[in-house]
């Protein structure tokens, strides 16, 4: 068992995790397991070092970062981390879009790291949602917005 999966965290965690089966029982469950060979399992053995690739150079900016910023900007934003992190996402997403605007087929490294960015601020979410961040408690952070004033119910501090 994975040590995700001894936290409880959850089958689809242990998936994530390469151990390929469910915590309550020896079923394999779908998906992408790590201890078996790619093209035993229908994938090109390229696009999976891609996607690795790709996978740890984004683990090393999102640790880089942490070790800037620490876990505060997150744990502690306003009005509450999930939705703090929806306005970050909206922001990366407006500048790809504004990048893409500007034409020319050359967008550069600016574009590729906010591609990156925003992957990261995604594992961020899921990390905040399942109470894996620091500062963070186990209990589910969405709160639902009302929808006359986009404020989370039960007001703001």
């Amino acid at each position: 068992m994975s040590e995700v999966a001894a936290r409880g965290l959850g089958k689809a965690h242990v998936r994530v995790t390469g151990s390929g089966f469910s915590a309550d029982s020896d079923r394999q469950e779908p998906g992408f397991h790590r201890g078996l060979p790619a093209a035993d399992q229908g994938l090109d053995p390229a696009f999976v070092f891609a996607v690795m690739s790709v996978f740890d150079e984004a683990q090393d900016i999102l640790l880089g970062r942490q070790k800037d910023y620490g876990p505060g900007n997150i744990a502690n934003a306003y009005p509450d981390p999930l939705t703090a992190l929806i306005v970050r996402m909206g922001d990366k997403t407006e500048r790809i879009k504004h990048l893409l605007s500007k034409g020319g087929g050359t967008y550069g490294e600016r574009m590729r790291y906010s591609w990156i960015d925003l992957a990261n601020y995604a594992l961020i979410g899921v990390m905040v949602q399942d109470g894996t961040w620091p500062g963070i408690s186990a209990r589910n952070q969405l709160k639902p917005l009302s929808k006359e004033s986009n404020e989370p119910l039960g007001g703001n501090p």
